[in-house]
């Protein structure tokens, strides 16, 4: 059962983000977090995945603890995967120095990285 919380977290996180980068829908809780993101700075992964941990939580109560926990790691691989899918692998960093030695900064930059 976990093997499937895996998988099944990574390729509905992946068959989500496909549908949402080409501006579709699957009609449910992705709506809400593509709203939501557009007024506030929240991925739809993140948010997609606190409403769903609402209604897991609630669900809980009655199918047990156990397939909830399932549930809830599928959930958790799902909206990371989401992200990604929506944001890339882009790995790439930008960092601001302020300083006022730039050129003995760039230098010293320049040697160590090359």
């Amino acid at each position: 059962i976990m093997l499937s919380s895996i998988y099944g977290g990574i390729f509905n996180g992946i068959g989500i983000g496909i549908v949402l980068k080409n501006r579709a829908s699957l009609g449910g809780i992705d709506i809400i977090a593509v709203i939501i993101k557009k007024y506030f700075s929240l991925n739809v992964g993140s948010t997609s995945l606190i409403i769903n941990i609402a209604i897991v939580t609630a669900s809980s109560l009655i199918y047990g603890i156990k397939p909830a926990m399932y549930t809830l790691i599928a959930m958790y691989i799902s909206s990371k995967v989401l992200d990604k899918v929506l944001e890339g692998f882009d790995i790439r960093k930008q960092v601001m120095i302020i300083t006022e030695n730039e050129e003995e900064m760039g230098n010293e930059i320049i040697d160590k990285l090359h």
